[in-house]
């Protein structure tokens, strides 16, 4: 077997470490400007079970409050308020006429 034979595919490991490592790094310094320091204190305040199927979930933050709606196909956000401000939304019913 000859050198040469060898050395081919030991470059190409070799190659092949190089770019993970370089990935790797490069995801290092990504990862170092994202603010850790801010601590989100989320709350569920209320839960309720419309179908097997269809939840609303209440949840608060320092600031905020976020009424969601679960469902089969994932979730929908019905309303939120900022400091104590509700935002100008009117939730009309399906097929309520006039």
């Amino acid at each position: 077997m000859d050198f040469l034979e060898l050395l081919r595919p030991l470059v190409a490991v070799g190659a092949v470490l190089a770019a993970l490592a370089g990935l790797l790094q490069f995801a290092r310094k990504k990862a170092e400007g994202i603010d850790r320091s801010r601590n989100i204190k989320l709350a569920v305040v209320a839960r309720v079970g419309l179908t097997p199927n269809h939840q609303l979930h209440l949840l608060q933050t320092e600031h905020r409050t976020f009424l969601i709606a679960t469902h089969q196909s994932g979730c929908t956000l019905i309303d939120s308020d900022e400091g104590g401000v509700p935002a100008a939304r009117e939730i009309r019913a399906v097929g309520a006429g006039g």
